[in-house]
């Protein structure tokens, strides 16, 4: 399993690929702990924008989680005026650890 999160915007404006992990190259529980945060979040049934409604600022972060696993592959964007929605905000910290 693929797993990429790439941050957009805030004050500078600039994109930062926060992760671009593969499972196949981490620790087994790595991986493992990686691979469950995703199927809890039911992450190929998500829709493909999270939220945001109704939310501006120039210097707000938004976020593109891509997961690539087998035959399925999707991405989620969603903008965080405040904290990230669950179940994206696990997945977050989860590669924030990695």
């Amino acid at each position: 399993m693929k797993i990429q999160v790439v941050q957009t915007g805030g004050f500078a404006g600039i994109n930062t690929v926060l992760a671009d992990l593969d499972t196949a190259n981490l620790r087994i529980e790595q991986a493992q702990q990686l691979e469950t945060v995703i199927a809890r979040a039911d992450f190929f049934h998500l829709p493909t924008r999270v939220g945001g409604e109704g939310v501006v600022g120039a210097d707000m972060f938004a976020y593109e989680v891509t997961v690539n696993d087998k035959d399925q592959k999707k991405t989620v964007a969603f903008v965080v005026s405040e904290a990230a929605p669950e179940p994206l905000a696990s997945i977050l910290r989860a590669v924030d650890v990695m």
